[in-house]
């Protein structure tokens, strides 16, 4: 993960060279988290939406702590949120006022 935010701190300072430099050390498919700060961090967020989809097929229990995350506000702001959220099992904003919300809700928006 450190190169994916190194490499998206490059792009916003202006270093794209370097920054696309170390998005080509991160070998595919193993710094997934690297991959997601990294295309969030340069607006690419299809990109970002489609390496954090893979993190959720693998389990990865940060989904769930990221998915709060303010790094990833442009992400949840997407139009592929929703999708993503319920795949962990979160309700989005569109659920809670189409009356999908059953029983209390945490913090992040999951039903209890």
């Amino acid at each position: 993960m450190p190169t994916g935010l190194l490499g998206g701190a490059l792009w916003m300072a202006g270093d794209t060279a370097r920054a696309t430099a170390l998005l080509a050390e991160m070998r595919s498919p193993a710094p997934r988290w690297g991959r997601v700060w990294y295309h969030v961090y340069t607006g690419e967020l299809d990109e970002a939406a489609n390496w954090y989809e893979r993190v959720i097929d693998e389990r990865d229990p940060f989904a769930l702590v990221y998915a709060a995350s303010p790094q990833l506000a442009s992400l949840r702001a997407h139009w592929r949120w929703p999708a993503i959220a319920r795949m962990m099992h979160l309700l989005t904003t569109s659920d809670r006022v189409n009356g999908k919300a059953r029983g209390g809700e945490s913090r992040l928006g999951v039903a209890t």
